[in-house]
């Protein structure tokens, strides 16, 4: 069975070519369109190899993968969630001019010390893993407060955290945004989710609690001071990504 599917995605038509027959997926994608193979799970020999993305068959009509298939083919940002005031989005290259205000902060993730590590950061991150730190979006103002997301734990699990641009602190954009994050985790992923938050930070303390974590370790840092570990209670999840 092979389909041809178009898609409208802001304002453009895509075209995306599903299907369960290997050389009419390897064609459409030698043509340069994006493509679905569909396999069956009682018939794991006839799995189409070769392709980005596979479904089973019966999920072919699913508008959030075929939409999430073709933005990574023409390089468009992935849509995460969206919230009341608020929407997540991948980080694209030109929202570095914001992302750099926080390279000379304490806490500063190592993909927003420099330009060349963010741009290695978006290019390979999201592709690889399809997780990672997003860039958070004002629905209205459509201006970049800052960024939050979810990355791996060292000791498993996953890792939450969030930075909000000087201006738009303390408006509740934060929890928001972490409200987006971890409703995304729990659709998509298994096990715990961390949070590491420096002993004199209060509101991000009190944030998660807010959102249900619970404290279970300290790690002594000497002249760096304390972080604080905090765990949002393992669930069951569907796994799906």
């Amino acid at each position: 069975m092979t389909r041809n599917i178009s898609l409208t995605i802001e304002g453009k038509v895509y075209s995306i070519t599903v299907s369960d027959d290997q050389k009419a997926l390897l064609a459409a994608a030698a043509a340069g369109r994006a493509v679905l193979g569909l396999w069956d799970p009682e018939k794991p020999e006839e799995m189409p190899w070769g392709v980005p993305y596979l479904a089973e068959k019966g999920q072919e009509t699913d508008r959030d993968l075929l939409e999430r298939v073709v933005r990574r083919h023409a390089g468009l940002p992935w849509i995460i969630g969206e919230g009341r005031r608020l929407w997540l989005r991948e980080l694209k290259e030109e929202d570095w001019i914001f992302i750099q205000e926080f390279s000379q902060e304490r806490d500063c993730p190592p993909a927003f010390s420099n330009k060349e590590a963010f741009l290695s950061y978006i290019h390979s991150q999201y592709r690889f893993y399809e997780y990672g730190l997003w860039g958070v979006i004002h629905r209205q103002k459509d201006v970049l407060l800052g960024a939050a997301g979810i990355w791996d734990f060292k000791e498993g699990g996953l890792e939450t955290g969030y930075w909000i641009r000087k201006p738009f602190r303390r408006q509740g954009y934060g929890q928001e945004a972490e409200e987006i994050v971890l409703d995304y985790a729990a659709r998509h992923f298994q096990g715990p989710v961390w949070a590491a938050i420096r002993e004199e930070n209060l509101p991000s303390r009190r944030l998660a609690q807010k959102l249900g974590f619970v404290r279970k370790k300290t790690a002594d840092l000497g002249k760096e001071g304390n972080i604080f570990l905090y765990q949002l209670p393992e669930r069951t999840f569907t796994g799906q990504k």
